[in-house]
């Protein structure tokens, strides 16, 4: 099967919420979708948002940790917080961090402002 997805908002506040997928696709990398939904939200966007409950992200965030980053350098190493600082969006706040019972880190909630 080939996908590729992208569904995201922005509220009021210029927060961007976005959830993208894409697997064997032809039609655009995970990296394409997200530089047209910036486009598309411009100079509305104030910050990116990142809700992580499993997958690559989360994933990416707990080795990060795991190799000494704090927090905040481990958000920015995300595919999301790559994608955000390339845009200029590096300011990192992490708004809620829980913990399974492994100890690793979920969820995890951030926001990426400028």
């Amino acid at each position: 099967d080939n996908l590729a997805m992208i569904d995201s908002e922005i509220d009021k506040e210029g927060i961007v919420r976005c959830a993208i997928e894409v697997k064997n696709s032809p039609r655009g990398t995970g990296t394409e979708l997200f530089r047209r939904m910036m486009e598309h939200y411009g100079r509305w966007v104030n910050s990116i948002e990142g809700v992580w409950e499993s997958g690559d992200n989360l994933n990416a965030f707990n080795d990060a940790l795991e190799s000494g980053a704090s927090p905040e350098e481990a958000a920015l190493k995300t595919w999301t917080g790559k994608r955000a600082a390339s845009y200029g969006f590096t300011k990192v706040t992490i708004t809620k961090m829980g913990k399974n019972a492994s100890g690793k880190c979920k969820p995890v909630h951030v926001l990426f402002s400028k």
